[in-house]
């Protein structure tokens, strides 16, 4: 990635998640990132991101990411809704 990229794509994340880092295990935080980054990043409230997404964009195994979602709706940074799949 070049420097110019960098500066001029980015997402704003408010400073309110980087107080709360270090309640939280580094894979959690990098969920919690990616989740950001495709609500917030967006304009969005919602987004319906699969744990093969979280995975794919954060590094966290697919075995992982659910207790990644578990502790950050403990801490209450985020609530989940179940969606029905699409394709079934």
């Amino acid at each position: 990635m070049k420097a110019d990229e960098i500066i001029d794509n980015f997402t704003k994340i408010p400073n309110s998640l980087f107080a709360i880092m270090p309640h939280m295990s580094g894979s959690s935080f990098k969920v919690l990132m990616h989740i950001a980054r495709q609500t917030i990043g967006y304009n969005k409230k919602t987004d319906g991101i699969s744990i093969s997404q979280f995975s794919e964009y954060t590094g966290v195994s697919k075995r992982q990411v659910p207790r990644c979602i578990d502790e950050l709706k403990k801490l209450k940074l985020i609530t989940v809704s179940k969606q029905k799949r699409k394709d079934g």
